[in-house]
């Protein structure tokens, strides 16, 4: 079947790609997998072949003014202010707004998502039904500047400074653990190595001996240094004792190269 993507939402994507050009889009997604069509999901073509929701990828680029200045949090509380009409419903990070009040949530008003997949990697915005969801003007998205108030979320800078050790002492979560959870997952399928799979994309990094995440950042490594002996350059252990940014920058590259 023939589909197309609602008017608005393709409004707001261009209006987010403008705002954060190069951003990484390794978790967007419109029109739903096999999984998505086995039940009701906003990711389906309705009965006119329309696809009524997006995923913005979680990404914090390092460039940003803020450490709250993430993609996906920014769409999230901006959808959530403005209050347009078009909006259904978003979930973002295990938590739900709607434009319309529930039995234990109001409308507009954040509150727990349950579902199986909590959004950690992504933000999900569906659109209402029919012509009002289809409606392309513009929502006046922009990116958040130095002089925005900060967004309710504890966020922790990445800085070159961290390790594994003071990593897990900080409580485990990064803007950017979520980032190379996503990249070691692409790369683990494009490559066809199974020891790249971080495991579910939580945006949670633990240095426990059982931790996937961990294991893939290793694996990764070993990869690295293996190009790095092969052109003469200095041995990766020497660069990037942890999870530092020589692994998100050598990420960053090869997520690059991916077609």
């Amino acid at each position: 079947m023939a589909w197309r993507l609602a008017g608005s939402l393709v409004t707001l994507r261009n209006e987010i790609n403008a705002a954060y050009p190069g951003r990484s889009k390794v978790s967007d997604g419109s029109i739903g997998d096999t999984a998505h069509s086995s039940r009701v999901s906003d990711h389906n073509p309705d009965d006119r072949g329309v696809v009524r929701a997006i995923d913005v990828t979680q990404d914090d680029p390092f460039d940003t003014p803020t450490p709250a200045d993430d993609v996906a949090e920014a769409v999230a509380e901006f959808l959530r202010a403005k209050k347009d009409p078009r909006v259904k419903y978003v979930i973002w990070r295990g938590r739900m707004f709607s434009s319309y009040a529930t039995k234990t949530r109001r409308a507009w008003e954040w509150g727990p998502y349950t579902g199986p997949n909590g959004h950690f990697h992504h933000v999900h915005i569906s659109v209402i039904p029919d012509g009002a969801g289809d409606d392309g003007r513009a929502w006046g998205f922009t990116r958040p500047g130095s002089h925005s108030p900060p967004i309710g979320r504890r966020w922790i800078p990445f800085g070159p400074g961290h390790s594994d050790r003071s990593l897990a002492k900080l409580g485990g979560e990064l803007v950017e653990v979520s980032e190379v959870q996503m990249i070691l997952a692409a790369l683990s399928d494009d490559w066809n190595d199974v020891t790249l799979f971080p495991g579910v994309i939580d945006g949670f990094y633990s240095t426990a001996a059982n931790s996937p995440t961990k294991a893939a950042i290793i694996a990764f490594k070993k990869r690295m240094v293996q190009l790095q002996i092969l052109t003469g350059q200095q041995p990766w252990q020497a660069l990037d004792g942890g999870v530092g940014p020589n692994t998100i920058a050598a990420l960053r590259f090869w997520n690059g190269q991916r077609k």
